[in-house]
């Protein structure tokens, strides 16, 4: 479990890392674009550090599972590889037997201890920028409200006009309908900080008192138009999604280096909208340097200033570079497909990766019917039961619950049945039944599925739902299998037939193989004191119906290995546990991992129910029950 932990982790910081250097030369390629697209990418590489692509896949999953969708062609070998565990080999299973030793997972120290270094290293991060909020929020407290006066004259004259904004982003920015933008609110602060935006959802233009009688009218309007491109740009909000990232993979310098990133594309983005809208480029830049100088420290944490970033290389911008151009409308379209697709392959990945469980529930044919039969409520309270088929052309239950002569009767798992009334698990029944003459033997159980409906007017219908299952997987990366797991070569039968899957081979007439058949599917093969050893020869897909039986869920097979192998397995039965230390052994988890190098990995996935509508109680047939 720990292994298989630090291997998602691993994983994800491996894809965000790669996702990260390639909007770095994407970014390179769009020196001469407007920053504001160079934002835009920057951002989706931090956004990616908390979004794994094997959350886009479970995403996928889960549509695929609701919606019972069915992607025929799945996802290539190489972007399944990318989407679920790139930098981890996957190398094919190979059939080289290692020592099960070797196949163990770390020592179960070692996740607790990350989980608590990175959990202190997050708190720490979070404490520190709660101190900052704090102290950003009290400035904005203490700062009084202004609602007249020169400084909001020339601040609703550039709204009024819109400063750098669009026609269609100005009706963008409004209060909830269509109409007029909502009118930015200004607090006067008599602290000796910067001009700056703070708020999310609601923000407010912090003003200091002092600043504006050592600035022009145009100097001021300049500000305002920077700081009305960071509330149309909802700046605050992209740097709170970035200090979560931060908080949260606060052990990775690239995260930081982003960061970085983010402060210079954004500034560099409003300077280019204060250019655009027809400022002089020398009063811009020299209101810059007024502000600086009249600001004795930075502006509070969580707000968007003026003189962020590097405000030499941005004057220098400011004053000689040309304004960034626009994308194509062909680079957009790009851009916006290659998003789409980042997005996309994982989830359909994940919805083509559904396991489609083949139909395993049939509704009997009504014309298959014993010759006679006698059913009698049994009242004796005798823990035991039984039921056994005999000759191909009986059968015979004593004491036996009907819900466990349905699950006797149809070949599916006890998770795959629903409803009915409770007594069905509680009463016990003596069943007695006999065919006419001998008959197939896939026939039986079809008769003793249409007795039980007919005697107990059973109502029932299949359905579809969405359950927890286990996938059978290969448990090493490197695909290495357990020492108890052997390839095994088909043999084939003297009359040129294809081999069967079989358990202990040879030596088993029909009737013999069958119930071992059946017993290996239920999970069935005990030994004393608890402990289950099962010997067999078959494929992955035998093994998978086995578990099914005892995990208590559904297992599909998943491990990719195709032939025959040969495998012992060795566990405790659950619920079952034995004092004599010579007859341990390791739970069912346990023992696959490290006995035959696989494991069950937890999912979800669509499984035929039969559920039961309802059920009455037969009327007793007078007849006795033969003797054993």
């Amino acid at each position: 479990m720990a292994m298989s932990s630090l291997h998602l982790v691993s994983d994800h910081l491996w894809q965000s890392t790669l996702f990260a250097a390639v909007v770095a030369v994407v970014v390179a390629m769009l020196r001469g674009k407007r920053a504001s697209v160079r934002h835009a990418l920057w951002l989706a590489a931090s956004i990616k550090f908390v979004v794994p692509f094997a959350a886009l896949t479970v995403f996928g999953a889960f549509i695929g599972s609701r919606l019972s969708l069915h992607v025929p062609e799945p996802a290539p070998d190489f972007v399944q590889t990318m989407t679920s565990a790139p930098f981890v080999p996957q190398i094919a299973p190979a059939l080289s037997i290692v020592p099960s030793s070797t196949a163990t997972a770390p020592s179960s120290v070692l996740l607790p201890a990350l989980i608590a270094i990175w959990s202190a290293g997050c708190l720490i991060v979070l404490a520190a920028w709660a101190v900052r909020w704090t102290r950003a929020y009290r400035v904005a407290r203490s700062a009084t409200s202004y609602d007249t006066g020169r400084e909001v004259a020339i601040l609703r004259r550039v709204e009024a006009s819109g400063g750098s904004l669009s026609p269609v982003a100005r009706s963008l920015r409004r209060g909830g309908s269509l109409g007029r933008p909502r009118p930015l609110a200004m607090r006067l602060s008599d602290a000796t900080i910067e001009p700056g935006v703070f708020g999310i959802w609601r923000p407010v233009l912090l003003w200091p008192r002092a600043m504006s009688a050592h600035l022009s009218d145009d100097q001021i309007e300049t500000i305002f138009i920077h700081e009305l491109s960071h509330v149309r740009r909802r700046d605050n909000l992209a740097a709170a999604a970035h200090l979560l990232v931060q908080a949260i993979c606060w052990f990775h310098p690239l995260v930081w280096w982003i960061g970085a990133r983010l402060i210079d594309e954004r500034e560099r983005a409003c300077d280019e909208d204060v250019v655009r809208a027809g400022r002089d480029r020398r009063g811009y830049a020299e209101s810059l340097l007024k502000t600086c100088q009249l600001s004795v420290g930075a502006p509070p944490a969580f707000t968007a200033g003026v003189t962020g970033s590097d405000l030499k290389r941005r004057l220098t911008t400011i004053m000689a570079a040309p304004i960034g151009a626009r994308l194509g409308i062909v680079a957009r379209i790009a851009f916006a497909l290659a998003m789409a697709t980042i997005v996309a392959v994982p989830v359909i990945n994940g919805a083509a990766g559904v396991p489609q469980i083949s139909s395993t529930i049939t509704l009997p044919d009504p014309s298959k019917t014993f010759e006679a039969a006698s059913v009698r409520q049994n009242m004796s309270g005798d823990p035991g039961s039984s039921c056994c088929f005999g000759d191909s052309h009986h059968v015979t239950a004593r004491n036996a619950s009907v819900r466990a002569l349905l699950m006797q009767a149809f070949p599916i798992q006890s998770m795959q049945f629903a409803g009915g009334p409770g007594w069905l698990d509680t009463d016990r029944f003596d069943i007695v039944a006999k065919a006419g003459a001998e008959i197939p033997d896939g026939d039986v159980k079809v008769m003793l599925q249409n007795l039980l409906i007919e005697r107990f007017s059973i109502k029932l219908h299949v359905e579809t739902r969405n359950l927890p299952i286990y996938a059978l997987v290969v448990a090493r990366a490197d695909g290495q299998l357990g020492a108890d797991l052997h390839i095994a070569p088909c043999e084939s039968s003297s009359n040129d037939q294809p081999c069967d899957e079989h358990v202990v081979p040879g030596g088993l007439n029909r009737a013999g193989r069958e119930e071992m058949l059946a017993r290996l599917a239920g999970g069935i093969s005990r030994g004393g004191s608890g402990v289950s050893t099962t010997r067999a020869h078959g494929t992955m897909r035998l093994l998978a119906s086995m578990l099914s039986g005892v995990a208590g869920r559904l297992v599909i097979d998943r491990t990719n290995l195709d032939g025959r192998f040969d495998w012992t397995l060795r566990y405790m039965r659950p619920g079952e546990m034995t004092t004599d230390a010579t007859q341990r052994a390791p739970d069912l988890f346990t023992a696959l991992q490290e006995q035959l190098g696989l494991k069950l990995e937890a999912t979800r996935g669509p499984v035929e129910v039969l559920v039961i509508d309802s059920a009455q109680h037969p009327k007793n047939d007078d007849f006795e029950m033969p003797a054993q």
